[in-house]
């Protein structure tokens, strides 16, 4: 059953046409990763998914709603889809733990007993609950990223979205979020994950997307796309990432 149903949506900045007809379906469950070059419209596809950005052409559908509807109560829209950037975009001045019970009392109204209670469960997901009362400047970037993913997850989200979710780390740290996000791939989480992580994409995904130009160019699953892709393209493109 589709989760998220995109048609044919088309996004301009000014005279600049980043999406020209993007079309897919995501099912309950299903991780698929996107993939491409920079520039490719992968991060504004996330962006329109949850009405940052506005769609001139088309139509969003995520868990039955309308994204792009005038009478559509965005928020709603948002508390159903996270979504964790490549910057972290924490609050510096509240710690880890108030980053995450703040949303939860303000937006869902949840009382702060058990807000605290349901942060620390998932603070313990991610592996950071020793740094609870910790502020993010004190945090490593992996830590930071770990906290935004339990910060995204404590809304009870139907689907998760993930841009480049390690782009900003060092290498070093990018392998343990990874694994945070291979987990709850394995769990049945539904996610999107825009990456170049294609080990990620072989061990977690059930579906990749490789984009350019702002089109879709194959789909299928991980290991056809990253070992025997159909497209020139998409075979330029695995083999540049692969020769770094």
């Amino acid at each position: 059953m589709a989760i998220v149903e995109v048609r044919d949506v088309h996004k301009h900045f000014s005279q600049l046409h980043v999406l020209k007809g993007i079309s897919f379906e995501v099912d309950v469950g299903e991780t698929v990763v996107f993939a491409g070059p920079s520039g490719s419209g992968k991060s504004t596809l996330l962006r329109c998914l949850n009405g940052l950005e506005k769609i001139q052409r088309g139509s969003i559908m995520v868990d039955g709603l309308p994204v792009h509807d005038h009478k559509v109560d965005l928020l709603e829209v948002r508390r159903r889809i996270g979504i964790v950037f490549q910057q972290f975009n924490l609050f510096p001045h509240l710690t880890v733990l108030s980053n995450i019970t703040l949303p939860l009392i303000k937006a869902k109204g949840v009382e702060p007993e058990r807000a605290r209670g349901l942060a620390m469960d998932l603070l313990g997901k991610v592996g950071i609950a020793e740094k609870a009362h910790v502020y993010p400047g004190n945090l490593s970037g992996g830590q930071q990223q770990r906290a935004a993913i339990a910060r995204a997850l404590a809304m009870e989200p139907k689907v998760v979205m993930f841009d480049e979710p390690t782009s900003a780390l060092d290498p070093e740290l990018t392998g343990g979020i990874l694994e945070v996000m291979a987990a709850l791939a394995k769990e049945g989480m539904t996610m999107l994950v825009v990456t170049h992580e294609m080990g990620f994409a072989r061990r977690a995904a059930n579906r990749m997307i490789f984009m350019d130009d702002g089109l879709i160019v194959e789909s299928g699953k991980p290991e056809e796309l990253i070992e025997i892709p159909r497209q020139e393209r998409t075979k330029r493109f695995m083999q540049e990432i692969g020769d770094r």
